[in-house]
């Protein structure tokens, strides 16, 4: 996964954000100046699955899906997810063609 290769070159993690209850959260890992180098999505539901792609892929995944600028992007974010299945959310990220790596517990 993108975030063992993260930790071992000591970046860090942001706390979780919630994007919908506390059924789906992210969060941004940092590198040391502090810039963004990649995302976390948690969907945890009774089956667990988490997402992670480098920030440059999550906002290529935005701007197709949410069709906006970075800033109307990020201020949609929750509504975007709100109601959304991880095999939805999975499903738009193959159709935009983004990169991605995925773990289920």
């Amino acid at each position: 996964m993108y975030s063992d290769q993260w930790i071992r070159q000591g970046f860090t993690k942001t706390k979780r954000i919630s994007l919908a209850g506390n059924e789906i959260e992210y969060n941004m890992w940092m590198n040391h100046e502090k810039e963004p180098v990649g995302i976390s999505i948690h969907f945890e539901v009774a089956d667990d699955f988490h997402y992670e792609m480098t920030y440059d892929s999550w906002i290529d995944f935005l701007h197709k899906e949410l069709r906006m600028g970075q800033e109307m992007c990020n201020m949609n974010i929750p509504s975007y997810f709100c109601g959304k299945t991880w095999m939805e959310f999975e499903k738009r990220l193959l159709v935009n063609g983004i990169t991605f790596q995925k773990i289920h517990f």
